[in-house]
C-alpha cells in the first residue's frame, strides 16, 4: 500500500532484478504498474498528487531497468485515469524512457460508447436507450462523457465526437504525444470464466486493435492471457482453446498463419468455432456443434488434441446449461406444495441423469486434459467445472426428496 516504504520498494526491486536476471537477452521488460488503486488511497492520505507519486516510483523503476540495458513497458491506465494537461507535461519526460501499453479487452468496431479517460466514461444519452444492444453496462464507478473537463476534451481532440470515442483511442492519444506503444488485447480473458471464451468478441477486439495500430503505425499488439481473475479466483478456461485467437492476433499484424486444424476445410473449422463463440454468448446449440465436430475428427491430420478440447468444453457448456435449467425448474415450485409425487419423480430422474452425466464427463475431461496438465491449478479448474455443480445437484436432489415426501403425505401415491 505504501510505495514510499523502503521495505516495499526493496521487495519490488528484488523481484524485478530476478526477472531481469532470468531474461538476459531481452531488450524490453514489462513492469506492470496498472490499476494501482492502493496508491490512490495512499496519495490521498498523504495529501500527495497521485500522478506525482506514481512518476516518482516510475523514475526509480526506469533507472533500475536502464542500468541493465532494458526499456520498461508500463500499462497506461493510471496515466489515463489521472490525465490532465499539467499531468501530460509531467509525463512527457518519460517519452524516451518507457513504452506504453494501453489495454482494452472488450471494445470493437470503429467507435465506442464507453472509454477509460479520467475515470470510466459512458454517455448519459445511453441511459435513455436501454434496449440498444450495443449500450455499455453502466454500474458503480462509471462517470459520464458529458462531465469531462474541457481541458481533457481538448487533449482528446477528434477522438471524442458527441457520445462516441474512436475505438482504441488511447493509441491515437499517446501517439500524438510522442510515445511508443503496444496495444493489448486478450486471448484469455478472466471475465469469460472457466468453460470457454466468447471467441467472436475477443477476435473482434483483436481486429480493432490491429486497425488502431496500423493507423498510428505503432509497434504491435500483445495478446494477454489471464489465467485467473485475481490470485483468489479459480482458473479460467484452458489455454488450448486460445489457438484461433492466436491466429487472429497474427493476422492483425499482417501475417498469414497456415490453417491450424489441417485436414478440415479452413472455412468449416472457422464456421464451427465462430458458432461456438455464439453459443458462449447467446445461442444454445453447442451440443449440435460438438456433434458436427465429432464427425469431422477422423479427417484431422494435426492438432487433434486441441480440437477434442473444444468438443469437450462444448459438452461441458451444454451440461452446465442443462443443470441450470433443472435447478430453475425446481425453484419455480418452491412457492407452493401443489406438485404431485409424480412431478417430483420426474425432476429426481432428471437430476440423477444430470449427476451421472457430470461424473462421466468429468472422467473424460480428466483423462484428456491430464495428458498435458497437472498440479493444484488443474485440480482447481476441474473442481470448478464439475465438483461444485455435482455437490449442488446432490443437495438439490435431497431437497426434492423432501418435497416428494411432503407431496406423498398430501396426495398419496
Amino acid at each position: 500500500v505504501n510505495i514510499e516504504s523502503p521495505r516495499a520498494r526493496a521487495l519490488i526491486f528484488e523481484m524485478l532484478e530476478q526477472v531481469i536476471a532470468a531474461h538476459p537477452d531481452s531488450r524490453l521488460i514489462h513492469v506492470g504498474m496498472d490499476e494501482a488503486h492502493a496508491l490512490v488511497g495512499h496519495a490521498r492520505a498523504k495529501r500527495r498528487d497521485v500522478l506525482d507519486l506514481f512518476l516518482e516510483h516510475l523514475d526509480a523503476v526506469c533507472s533500475l531497468c536502464e542500468r541493465h540495458g532494458k526499456t520498461p513497458i508500463i500499462w497506461s491506465d493510471m496515466w489515463e485515469d489521472h490525465i490532465s494537461p499539467s499531468g501530460l507535461r509531467r509525463v512527457a519526460r518519460f517519452r524516451d524512457r518507457v513504452i506504453l501499453c494501453p489495454w482494452d479487452y472488450g471494445n470493437r468496431g470503429e467507435r465506442i460508447a464507453c472509454g477509460r479517460i479520467a475515470g470510466q466514461r459512458v454517455s448519459r444519452a445511453w441511459l435513455a436507450e436501454p434496449e440498444n444492444p450495443a449500450a455499455p453496462t453502466i454500474g458503480p464507478g462509471h462517470t459520464f462523457i458529458e462531465d469531462l473537463p474541457t481541458p481533457v476534451r481538448r487533449v482528446l481532440g477528434g477522438d471524442l465526437r458527441g457520445r462516441y470515442f474512436t475505438a482504441m483511442f488511447q493509441a491515437d492519444l499517446w501517439t500524438r504525444l510522442g510515445f511508443r506503444l503496444f496495444g493489448a488485447s486478450a486471448i484469455r480473458c478472466s471475465g469469460h470464466l472457466a468453460v470457454m471464451p466468447n471467441l467472436n468478441q475477443l477476435a473482434e477486439t483483436i481486429r480493432a486493435w490491429g486497425r488502431a495500430l496500423r493507423r498510428t503505425r505503432q509497434m504491435g499488439q500483445i495478446g494477454t492471457s489471464w489465467a485467473r481473475g485475481t490470485s483468489w479466483c479459480p482458473p479460467g478456461y484452458n489455454i488450448d482453446l486460445c489457438w484461433p485467437l492466436i491466429a487472429e492476433l497474427a493476422r492483425s499484424m499482417g501475417r498469414r498463419p497456415r490453417p491450424f486444424f489441417a485436414g478440415i476445410p479452413a472455412a468449416t473449422a472457422d464456421r464451427l468455432l465462430r458458432t461456438l463463440g455464439r453459443c458462449r454468448a447467446d445461442w444454445r446449440i453447442e451440443g449440435r456443434v460438438a456433434d458436427e465436430m465429432e464427425r469431422w475428427t477422423p479427417r484431422l491430420r494435426a492438432h487433434r488434441y486441441e480440437w477434442t478440447s473444444f468438443i469437450l468444453m462444448a459438452r461441458v457448456l451444454q451440461l452446465h446449461r442443462r443443470a441450470e435449467y433443472a435447478g430453475l425448474e425446481v425453484d419455480f415450485f418452491h412457492a407452493n406444495t401443489r406438485p404431485i409425487p409424480a412431478e417430483w419423480d420426474r425432476r429426481l430422474r432428471d437430476q440423477r441423469q444430470i449427476l451421472a452425466d457430470f461424473k462421466k464427463l468429468r472422467r473424460r475431461a480428466v483423462a484428456h486434459f491430464s495428458r498435458r496438465y497437472y498440479g493444484q491449478a488443474f485440480e482447481e479448474w476441474i473442481e470448478d467445472l464439475f465438483g461444485t455443480p455435482i455437490r449442488r445437484f446432490a443437495a438439490l436432489a435431497a431437497e426434492c426428496r423432501v418435497k416428494r415426501a411432503q407431496a406423498l403425505r398430501r396426495y398419496g401415491a
